[in-house]
Parts: C-alpha cells; structure tokens; sequence
C-alpha cells in the first residue's frame, strides 16, 4: 500500500462503499489507518491466509486463502475488486494517471483471547501505529506518542523497557520503494544522529542493559554490553545485511 499514496479520504470513501455492499453478509472493515483496514466477522473463519509482505509483488497464484472457507473469500475478493473498479476514487485516480486501489488483500486469520495475552506493566511503548496501540492497550503496557529520538524517549519513558517504532514513510515523509541513494544517505545520517549513536553510548556505559533491533526481512539483532565486545560475531551479520 505505500507505494498508492492512498490519501485518508480515499480510504474512507473506499471503506464506506465495501461496508454497504458487504452489510447483509455481517462482514465490516472497520479504519485503523489510511493504508490498513481491519475487518469484523460474526463467525469464526475457517482459512488460512498469507501475510501481505509475503505476497507483495509475487505471483498471487497460489497465495489466496486456502481452506473449507477460501471459495467465499476468494469470491469477497473478486466483489471488492469489481466494486473498487467503478467507483469515483478509481475514476479520479485514472485521471491523475495514478495506479489504482483496486481490491484488499485478507490475511490475518484469528480470534483473540486476552488468556493469551502476556501482561507488560513495565514497559512504554512509543508509536502512533493503530495495531501496536491496540496491542499495547491489551497488555496493560503504558502508550506513548512516537519518539523522535532516543532523548525524548529517555524524558519520556518511566518504566524499565521501551518499545520503539520507527517508520520510513511517516517517520520521514518517504517512500522506501522509490528512495534514491542520497535519500537513503541522509536517513541512514539522521537515524545515527538520533537513534544509533546514542543507543551504542548508551550501551557502553551500561546506562541500557539490552538492545533488540528488528530492521525487517526477518534480520533482528540482540545486543548487550557484554556482546559490543564480539566485534567478531558482528561482522558476518552485518556483511549478509548489505548483501
């Protein structure tokens, strides 16, 4: 979805339309953000789905719902795009020469039980993101707006672990996809101003105990005082993250 420049009103009118076409089916989105929509169902559902980052830009053959219930989602799917394709925010689009919101991709199969949830009183989580706010509320742990950089999170936070996201798009106003190098260059140096630089100082004199970075693509990092050390353990793994 980043790369549609959805705009908020978009989503909401686009939102509106499913929810009336979709009403006598008891099934309803319902706005988290303008790029995300969660959907309400009254019934368990009985697929399985495939994460939207492990189907974007691939082959979408064998990747829709699998399960007793695929053939209705699949078919959901297919209404949504028909639906997408006639209405004035596609038709606008088109004008513009911009790429179309033409359907929704499902996938996030569940049902949430709170006697699964792990209860984190002791830690602040710093994101304005709707779905990391909704798992904060539900783990008891203190929400805080998105930090700018690693001083106001230190002001801000009054519990002994933090949670911090930080976000190419509404972080900096760009779009990862379409980054140019000097673009990537002046991130990398804003995200070492604010961020890294004072994480590693605050690492070496032990001011934090732990660090775990998750930098996406399933590449994550635990670093402590003790491992800044193992210069060696680092080199290789850095050396693959460039690769």
């Amino acid at each position: 979805p980043e790369t549609l420049a959805i705009q908020e009103e978009e989503s909401r009118a686009l939102m509106q339309s499913f929810n009336e076409h979709f009403a006598s089916d008891g099934v309803q989105l319902i706005y988290a953000q303008k790029d995300l929509w969660l959907m309400s169902i009254a019934q368990p559902v009985a697929i399985q789905t495939t994460p939207l980052a492990n189907a974007a830009y691939q082959s979408l053959s064998d990747l829709f719902p699998q399960g007793p219930a695929a053939n209705y989602w699949r078919q959901l799917m297919n209404e949504t795009q028909m639906l997408f394709f006639n209405h004035p925010v596609n038709q606008e689009r088109r004008i513009q020469n911009q790429a179309e919101i033409n359907s929704i991709w499902v996938w996030g199969e569940g049902i949430f039980h709170q006697s699964c949830v792990n209860s984190r009183e002791n830690l602040t989580v710093f994101s304005d993101n709707a779905y990391i706010k909704g798992v904060t509320l539900n783990a008891n742990a203190e929400q805080s707006p998105k930090a700018a950089n690693y001083a106001q999170m230190q002001q801000s936070s009054h519990t002994a672990h933090n949670f911090v996201e930080i976000s190419l798009e509404k972080d900096f106003a760009i779009s990862q996809s379409g980054m140019e190098l000097q673009q990537w260059l002046e991130v990398l140096e804003k995200l070492e101003q604010d961020w890294f630089a004072p994480v590693l100082q605050g690492l070496q004199n032990k001011e934090l105990a732990s660090v775990f970075l998750v930098i996406g693509g399933q590449r994550h990092y635990a670093l402590t005082p003790k491992s800044l050390g193992r210069f060696w353990r680092f080199k290789k793994a850095w050396k693959s993250l460039i690769a």
